[in-house]
């Protein structure tokens, strides 16, 4: 399996990054500041963003986070993860149904909360102040964060 990466400006192969047979693509994310986040049996990995046009084959670079979705601020370099209990259950431990946000930057944990089971999507809304959860039954969710997060959130950018 494959990732691969198009320069649509010169309609070129940009990257190409290459997995064994058993790895599972869950989602791709990219993040304000470019970088590619790819989730794969519940682990997250950054795409170095030094692979460039043909040069060589890019590289995934573990982060410390895991989650079953993810959702990248679209102004700050955040992002929203969602640990479902529905993905990659066979792995231990696992914390239960929970949002967090993180800070790609340092690579740390900003806020948490626990959410309901049965989570299907996460996204931020237009403006950026809010993080919505979508259930498999069509509830919605607004995850409420401290009220300074969206400060701090700016700030990041």
């Amino acid at each position: 399996m494959s990732i691969i990466g198009f320069d649509i400006d010169n309609l070129r192969q940009a990257f190409r990054v290459n997995f064994d047979d058993e790895a599972n693509t869950n989602w791709l994310e990219i993040l304000a500041d470019g970088s590619t986040l790819f989730g794969s049996h519940w682990s997250v990995y950054v795409l170095d963003q030094n692979t460039s046009l043909f040069d060589s084959p890019g590289q995934l670079t573990p982060t410390p986070f895991c989650a079953d979705l993810a959702c990248a601020h679209r102004t700050a370099n955040v992002c929203a993860f969602a640990e479902t209990m529905l993905g990659a259950g066979w792995r231990e431990p696992r914390q239960g149904n929970r949002i967090f946000v993180a800070d790609m930057n340092t690579m740390s944990t900003i806020t948490e909360q626990q959410i309901p089971p049965g989570i299907m999507d996460i996204c931020w809304s237009t403006d950026g102040a809010r993080l919505y959860a979508l259930s498999f039954e069509g509830e919605l969710w607004t995850c409420t964060f401290p009220p300074d997060l969206l400060t701090n959130l700016m700030q990041l950018s």
